[in-house]
């Protein structure tokens, strides 16, 4: 194995390990970015994650649950 082969190699597992052992992002904002995935456990508060799609936006977003007052023009689909 060549030095450049291990370097690279090595490179790519910490790579790996790090994207494994961060936590995800938590207590989002109204308006902030969260993945449907996580369910609700991205937003903070009473703050639910809403569709990208259903708002129009490229991204699943923080907002208020249905018939809750927004203040973030982002969650006005």
């Amino acid at each position: 194995m060549t030095p450049k082969t291990f370097f690279t190699g090595l490179v790519l597992a910490c790579a790996m390990a790090s994207a494994i052992l961060v936590p995800a992002c938590g207590n989002q904002g109204e308006g902030e970015r969260c993945s449907r995935d996580n369910n609700d456990d991205d937003c903070g508060g009473a703050l639910v994650c809403t569709s990208g799609k259903s708002l129009g936006a490229n991204a699943d977003l923080c907002c208020p649950a249905p018939g809750a007052p927004i203040s973030d023009p982002r969650c006005v689909p």
